[in-house]
């Protein structure tokens, strides 16, 4: 009897075992899903942009196209408590990746990669002590302002007053919250929020709203500098839909 031929399928079968492993190994590998990205974002009390809730989660409009942008590209998103300061300051070392409410400038530009997409436009204004009325900017001269440190809207305010040498002192603090206190409570005579903060917030303070309305601006994402245009890019193209969708979780939101 001849049994070449079993010999040779004997040797023929590690050979056709070890490729039909690898063909395995090839399509669990390729049926496994890759991991997501994970994107490291700073949030501060900013409400209505963004903020911390009652239940201790980030929330806001920002938050809001932020996930959505987050679904529709399989990210996960790590949101980074911080204050103000503390949030530029980690986006421009690298230790997030992207802030939402934030407003574009020249000067930022050097600092931060920005998206190309406006998110909203936003502007300061003044806020005074209860009772005051009539309050133009020349009133401004000799009084202490509240201000939160490193915003775009006081370090506005700080410039035009100075180019029509109103002398005033500061007092700057965490948070716009903390600059409606100072200026309910008297501390201060005034203080500067965004126009946004004070749409949703300034009800709640016995404050009263000034004449003074300045320095409207854009606010955008923004990446740390030179690291992550993918993803300034992939926030364009899911915001500029979202705005191009009139029915669009951005209009919900934003309402």
């Amino acid at each position: 009897m001849d049994t070449s031929h079993l010999k040779r399928d004997k040797l023929r079968q590690p050979k056709y075992q070890r490729i039909l492993l690898i063909l395995i190994s090839f399509l669990l590998l390729a049926a496994t899903p890759a991991s997501k990205r994970v994107i490291r974002v700073g949030i501060y009390e900013n409400p209505p942009l963004e903020f911390i809730d009652e239940e201790g989660l980030p929330a806001g409009f920002v938050v809001d196209i932020l996930q959505y942008a987050a679904r529709q590209e399989g990210w996960d998103l790590e949101f980074v408590i911080c204050n103000w300061d503390d949030c530029l300051a980690a986006l421009e070392a690298g230790d997030i990746d992207l802030m939402g409410a934030i407003a574009y400038s020249k000067a930022r530009a050097e600092r931060f990669d920005f998206a190309a997409e406006t998110l909203i436009t936003n502007w300061g204004q003044v806020y005074v002590q209860s009772g005051e009325t009539d309050v133009s900017i020349l009133d401004l001269e000799g009084k202490m302002i509240a201000a939160l440190e490193g915003d775009i809207h006081a370090e506005a305010l700080q410039e035009l007053l100075a180019k029509l040498d109103i002398d005033v002192e500061y007092i700057f603090v965490e948070d716009y919250v903390a600059v409606m206190i100072a200026v309910e409570s008297g501390k201060t005579f005034s203080g500067v929020v965004n126009h946004l903060f004070a749409l949703q917030h300034a009800n709640d303070y016995q404050v009263e709203q000034s004449a003074i309305i300045f320095n409207p601006i854009e606010v955008r994402f923004a990446a740390t500098k030179g690291r992550h245009p993918d993803l300034l890019s992939a926030l364009d193209e899911q915001l500029a839909a979202l705005k191009a969708d009139k029915n669009s979780l951005y209009y919900q939101s934003l309402n």
